[in-house]
């Protein structure tokens, strides 16, 4: 968190003011920024790409039943139960709906 926080004149937009065009001419020093809440369609041919890091990570619930078989042998192994739900940031090639973000971020998403 290198970059300078909003402290004053912030205003709500309306989706029909701001479009993606709009986002990705604004330059990355620009006075004025954004907070977004969008949609993201990860599209399948770009899920080899980043399968190892996928891009847009979101807040999960995790429940041991989404654990995979080598997690819960590593588990097993150091004589560790599975916690009945954990909260984490987890990458994933999901779609995402009402995601909140910077739109710097979304530029770097797009591009």
């Amino acid at each position: 968190m290198s970059q300078p926080l909003p402290v004053n004149n912030l205003e709500w937009r309306l989706p029909e003011e701001i479009s993606l065009q709009h986002i990705c001419q604004t330059t990355y020093d620009s006075a004025t920024g954004y907070i977004l809440e969008v949609d993201m369609e990860y599209p399948p041919e770009l899920h080899d790409l980043y399968n190892n890091y996928p891009l847009a990570p979101e807040r999960m619930t995790i429940t041991p039943n989404m654990l995979s078989p080598k997690a819960m042998e590593i588990l097993s192994e150091m004589n560790i139960k599975p916690a009945p739900k954990s909260e984490k940031l987890v990458p994933s090639l999901s779609n995402k709906l009402n995601y909140v973000l910077h739109y710097r971020n979304l530029k770097l998403y797009i591009s």
